[in-house]
Order: C-alpha cells, then structure tokens, then sequence
C-alpha cells in the first residue's frame, strides 16, 4: 500500500483556510472546474458530496466521506488515477503566527508501477493545490 503526507504551513487563520477547503463547487482557479455529480447533505457540510474535478486533459471523481468542521476533511478517489482504495484526509493545524495544512493519503496501485511512480504524481497535485490555497489565503 502506497501512502504519504504532506505538510504545508500558511501564514493565514485556520478559518480562512477552512472557507477555502469547504468551497467545494468552487475553484477560483481557471484552469480547473468542477461539475458535481451528486450534491451530498448540506445540513452535514456536504458529507456524501461526488464531484469531478477537471484540470486540463485530467480529471478525477472523488467523494466527500466525512467533514469534521475547522478540524478534517476526508474523501475518496473514485476514478480518473491509476489506484484504487485511495483513501485522503485533509487535517488543519491552528499556530500562533500560521496554520498547517496536513494532507494524508493512501491507496493501491492498479497496475504493477512502481508506488513511487504514483506518489510522486499525486504529491505534485496535491503542491499545486496547497500552493493555490496559501496564495489565495493570504492575498
């Protein structure tokens, strides 16, 4: 089993940080969009939410499992990646100057790739997504 975390400290407040997380129709950024599949329970802080998520020629289908307000986002991958049972969690760690953004994964190759093949495109991603939210944090 594949698996990894990163972590990422922003120089903002954690509810700042958790606005943008939870903005889950949304990305301001104009290379990506969202089309949601399923709208999940509003009243749960959209717990059960399916969603694709388009980058380019990419895309991936994921599905919001559980929120823990202020404290923990979990979710699932359900297609558009070589893995199965990718499983992540997306923690936020209050500072006294920042807030870390802790993000765990883990999942199983499809195929007999290498996991390090996988990780380091996932982590790739997943950068690029942290980087976009300190800089719309912040600004």
């Amino acid at each position: 089993m594949g698996q990894f975390h990163i972590d990422k400290d922003i120089p903002a407040e954690p509810d700042k940080i958790w606005s943008i997380l939870t903005d889950f129709e949304q990305r301001d950024d104009e290379n990506t969009v969202i089309e949601i599949i399923e709208p999940g329970d509003p009243e749960k802080h959209h717990q059960g939410m399916v969603r694709r998520v388009i980058t380019g020629k990419d895309s991936v289908t994921e599905k919001i499992l559980l929120v823990k307000p202020k404290e923990s986002i979990e979710y699932q991958l359900l297609s558009g990646a070589p893995v199965h049972d990718y499983y992540g969690t997306i923690f936020l760690y209050p500072g006294r100057k920042d807030t870390t953004v802790r993000w765990v994964v883990t999942f199983r190759p499809n195929f007999p790739w290498p996991e390090w093949m996988i990780r380091k495109a996932a982590m790739n991603k997943i950068h690029k997504v942290l980087d976009h939210i300190a800089e719309k944090a912040v600004s």
